[in-house]
């Protein structure tokens, strides 16, 4: 806040400046003195009617005391002064007496309402430790679940990719697996023995093939791999 100080009264010089109840070390007033003020010592007075604070002005400065922010009042008026003093010798003693004092008109400025309200009681709160194990959770929680969507939407981009025909002659049973380029492997199934046929995929193109001989039942995908499962 910036205060004009002439000989005759105080003056408030940015007069939409907010203060409000409960602030502390936040506010402060710039003063600008008329020469009739230099050399002087400068000081200020807070008087809110319930408590009267006295503060020195240093380098044209001063601070807003917190006993006139925390009592309630919604008004508070700002005096300014200044004085000069000199040595005077009397009776072979050295004294300090007054020589002349600046008291002019006082101002007042308003302190608005504000949200601190001392000695208000908690809730109890969620301490850090458990405040980050939760987000932590909730964090491998949500990419568990993003890693299964993204595997289901594998599995169904490469089973519809693919076409699966058996065709069965005597006591063997062909495989055949076909691509989504019309490339197609195929693999001889033997009644009575068991095991795995592995077909390897690459973005829905078979790349390689490995045979176990068996009896074919049904087929599932795995990381890019097509297994065939027989018993």
């Amino acid at each position: 806040m910036r205060v004009k100080v002439s000989k005759d009264q105080v003056n408030i010089i940015d007069s939409d400046y907010m203060i409000h109840k409960g602030e502390y070390r936040v506010n402060g007033i710039e003063y600008e003195f008329e020469d009739e003020y230099n050399d002087l010592t400068c000081k200020a007075i807070f008087n809110d009617g319930n408590n009267t604070v006295e503060v020195p002005i240093t380098l044209g400065t001063s601070i807003i005391p917190y006993e006139v922010l925390s009592s309630g009042a919604s008004k508070c008026e700002l005096r300014v002064y200044g004085y000069e003093t000199e040595e005077v010798e009397e009776n072979g003693e050295t004294t300090t007496k007054l020589k002349l004092r600046y008291s002019p008109a006082y101002t007042e400025f308003d302190i608005r309402r504000g949200s601190y309200i001392p000695n208000a009681s908690s809730t109890e709160e969620i301490t850090p430790s458990q405040f980050e194990q939760y987000c932590q959770a909730l964090e491998e929680g949500l990419q568990e679940v993003d890693s299964r969507l993204e595997e289901a939407d594998i599995v169904i981009e490469q089973a519809n990719n693919l076409d699966i025909d058996v065709e069965k002659t005597g006591k063997v049973a062909t495989v055949t697996i076909t691509d989504k380029t019309g490339t197609d492997k195929s693999v001889n199934v033997y009644d009575g023995d068991s095991g795995i046929v592995l077909f390897e995929i690459d973005n829905g193109h078979l790349i390689a093939i490995s045979e176990n001989p068996a009896n074919y039942e049904n087929y599932y995908i795995s990381n890019g791999h097509l297994y065939l499962d027989i018993n």
